[in-house]
């Protein structure tokens, strides 16, 4: 998708707990011009899809706003994001490579998730690509679909914010070094290293300006914000080993004064300063400030360039052949549906009085065999038995002492049940403060090895993601599953040891 001449404006749309913002962005043979920019408290649930839309609806009918095609950005903490090193090569055959590699990271199943990628423009005569991939469960693309259209609006894009923030610290300037760019919001932050204008490092982490302003003197919240900040460069350097910050960028929704721009520059060495209008975006009425408005701003303006540079997790680049695959199925499954009616149909029509005397006949076997039941209960009262003995004989308590001891922090996850299956399936239900929680989980626990006969290290159990849903807690707001099969029990089948 892009924004040429002619097609109209389009909404850029941006929301946290604490507030919805909206670019109305249109384009010229000159560039991207900002047409209106709104900002407004968050009064709406916004875990709710409806409640969203109608919150979004209100807001564009009060500022006649009429454009209805609508981008999207999904924050970093709902997904997931790897860097690839990858051969050049055309869109499909970066597409095929990307899906092939990505399935080996993935903590939930691949038909669970949409996965697209976005390339950095190569330099000099590199061999190859710097490609970010970023997995996104379905459930959260749907989220945004319908509240979108509980708008009235269609829905042309999901872009992903560290993406769009680049496009936006990139637009105009020639960059050099390294830059970072602090994104805060009321309770997430996200935190990115821009490398000669290509993303090199994102994060998010749970800190920000709960009550919309940063304060330097006593604040715990500055605190917090400035250790996530630092815990971010010691990962980012251990990757480029003593790379140097050469500016910082904050932006988001939180008020940042002077002091909060000398608490960074001290802290981290280098000049800091509020994100600002991007020379090359025409915006004239600015009341309201472009930090809060970096990621939507972003969208616009990355929108304007090929597709193969950008996000796009509503219509993903994926290998043709699977492309080719999905559509080819369409009528196959469509004839399934039919057939499977007219069976129904047939069935439900049959003459049920042919029926009878094979039903009086199946009775009387089902008699004579029972003529035995007393002994047959007997012997499987003895069978409950030692199936109830066996049962004992789990020490299910060893698996959990290995779990408990890779769990993460209970700050972003923690248990409230815990089921257990004599297949040797064990089942977590978890309060989670997002629905990336479980998958961390899931990766922990696959790490758990145990040496066999041979004296190999090999994993104990396996691991998935099951169902996720919304939760009533504010803080704890998904309520989510985690499925650990004991491998040993899954090859033989019982419930032993």
């Amino acid at each position: 998708m892009r924004l040429p001449i002619g097609e109209g404006d389009i909404l850029c749309i941006d929301w946290d707990e604490r507030s919805l913002r909206i670019l109305e962005a249109g384009a010229s043979r000159s560039g991207v011009k900002v047409r209106t920019a709104v900002r407004v408290p968050m009064t709406a649930k916004p875990t709710d899809p409806a409640a969203m839309g109608e919150l979004l609806r209100k807001t564009l009918a009060e500022h006649r706003v009429r454009a209805r095609r609508a981008i999207v950005n999904i924050p970093r903490q709902d997904a997931l994001l790897n860097l690839l090193s990858l051969p050049k090569g055309t869109q499909d055959e970066l597409a095929a490579m990307v899906h092939i590699q990505i399935a080996k990271d993935l903590p939930f199943a691949k038909d669970q998730t949409v996965i697209d990628f976005a390339v950095s423009p190569a330099k000099g005569e590199d061999a190859t690509l710097d490609v970010w991939v970023a997995a996104v469960r379905n459930s959260i693309i749907d989220y945004y679909r319908q509240a979108i259209t509980a708008a009235g609006l269609r829905l042309e894009r999901v872009g992903l914010r560290p993406y769009a923030n680049m496009a936006a610290i990139n637009a105009g300037v020639e960059q050099t070094g390294r830059t970072l760019v602090v994104d805060i919001g009321p309770s997430m932050t996200e935190i990115d290293v821009i490398r000669d204008g290509r993303l090199a490092y994102s994060r998010s982490a749970t800190v920000g300006a709960v009550e919309g302003e940063l304060t330097v003197e006593g604040s715990a919240a500055m605190d917090d914000l400035l250790v996530e900040v630092n815990r971010t460069l010691g990962a980012y350097r251990s990757t480029d080993s003593g790379a140097k910050i050469d500016r910082i960028i904050l932006a988001g929704t939180a008020t940042i004064d002077d002091s909060v721009l000398g608490a960074f520059q001290e802290r981290f060495g280098a000049p800091a300063q509020v994100f600002s209008t991007p020379p090359n975006l025409k915006w004239r009425d600015q009341d309201a400030g472009a930090a809060p408005f970096s990621s939507a701003i972003g969208l616009a303006l990355s929108s304007v360039t090929e597709n193969l540079y950008y996000f796009n997790l509503l219509a993903p680049k994926e290998p043709e052949s699977e492309r080719r695959e999905r559509i080819r199925q369409v009528p196959y499954k469509a004839a399934i549906i039919v057939g499977l009616c007219a069976l129904g149909a047939i069935a439900a029509y049959y003459p049920l009085h042919q029926r009878k005397a094979e039903i009086a006949t199946i009775q009387r076997d089902i008699d004579q065999l029972n003529s035995d039941k007393a002994d047959r209960d007997e012997l499987a009262k003895l069978l409950g038995d030692l199936e109830d003995w066996q049962r004992q004989n789990n020490y299910w308590i060893d698996h959990l002492l290995r779990i408990a001891e890779v769990f993460p922090s209970t700050k972003d996850v923690y248990m409230t049940k815990v089921d257990f299956k004599e297949s040797g399936e064990i089942i977590l239900e978890v309060q989670a403060t997002d629905m990336f929680q479980a998958g961390n989980i899931v990766q922990a626990v696959r790490q758990i090895k145990e040496k066999d006969a041979k004296g190999k290290l090999q994993p104990l159990y396996t691991a998935r993601v099951g169902g996720a849903a919304e939760a009533n807690d504010p803080k704890y707001a998904v309520t989510d599953h985690v499925i650990i099969q004991i491998k040993s029990m899954a090859q033989t089948g019982t419930a032993r040891r």
